[in-house]
């Protein structure tokens, strides 16, 4: 359902951001035709503004389209998630602080617009306000998630036996289909080549065959390693329902544990892996590893 006091604040700053030639677009959502839901939209003028809305059934993230308009004056409304990957591109440098114009809106956590049941990555997130924003929305609150769900389904996987555990990980890699609509749906997939669109040296078959599934997942989850923000867009987009959150929260976990790291809290720090500290665990080469 539309949220009308937020999406008429929402409009106020919108029109204010063209109005003061602050922004040439902004990139927001639009509702559809069954009011309960929402897609992207990109409006050009303070005429359009009619078309911008909010609601707690949004599941794209919006920074995915910061790229295509690097060179312009971008406005975009963000709440948590989106806010931090929009903190991730910047420090990336896929995009410039200064072109992007942010209209922060603190989340109280996105649903399942049949179900009505919140998402797994929002019931444990801890940061719902984006950390950076131009304007922020003083009329939605913030939700404040008291326990950290998705980590424990992770702890809960964890603690099944090596045979138990490759049993479910094999049971979620023979669901894929490898349409990479994962890929397409987060923002730090931004390669202008991904490596499985490579016919030389070829690194997978057209198959969608178990091991190179594997390949595919795992690979991805550690490229978005110190990079990812869990805001749940590539499990949300996956036609065939495989358990991304699973692989991408003990991802992040792990990150966190060893390195004392979250991705897109703060401009101008890198992420975990892209930096080195003596003092990160060296238990590969202590053969703790194996």
């Amino acid at each position: 359902m539309i949220n009308v006091n937020l999406t008429n604040e929402l409009r106020e700053f919108a029109k204010k951001a063209f109005k003061d030639d602050a922004v040439e677009l902004l990139i927001g959502f639009e509702p559809l035709s069954n009011g309960s839901n929402g897609r992207p939209v990109v409006i050009f003028s303070e005429n359009e503004i009619e078309k911008l809305t909010w609601n707690d059934s949004l599941t794209f993230n919006l920074s995915v389209l910061l790229r295509k308009f690097k060179n312009k004056k971008v406005g975009i409304i963000a709440n948590g998630c989106i806010g931090r990957s929009i903190v991730v591109l910047i420090n990336e440098g896929q995009i410039k602080r200064e072109n992007v114009v942010i209209i922060g809106i603190p989340c109280q956590g996105m649903r399942d617009y049949q179900g009505g049941e919140m998402y797994e990555n929002c019931q444990s997130c801890k940061y719902p306000t984006p950390p950076v924003y131009d304007y922020l929305i003083s009329s939605n609150k913030a939700l404040e998630a008291n326990d950290d769900t998705l980590g424990m389904r992770v702890k809960k996987i964890e603690s099944l036996t090596d045979s138990e555990k490759l049993s479910y990980f094999n049971e979620q890699m023979s669901k894929c289909i490898r349409c990479y609509a994962c890929r397409q749906a987060c923002p730090m997939c931004y390669c202008e080549t991904c490596f499985v669109d490579i016919n030389s040296p070829k690194w997978l078959s057209k198959e969608a065959s178990n091991a190179d599934n594997t390949i595919w997942n795992i690979t991805r989850i550690y490229h978005l390693a110190g990079r990812c923000v869990e805001c749940g867009a590539c499990a949300r987009a996956c036609p065939e329902g495989v358990d991304l959150m699973y692989l991408i929260g003990k991802m992040n976990r792990d990150v966190k544990e060893m390195f004392g790291f979250e991705a897109g809290l703060k401009i101008g720090v890198k992420s975990a892996l892209e930096t080195f500290n003596p003092n990160d665990p060296d238990f590969f080469w202590k053969g703790e590893c194996c």
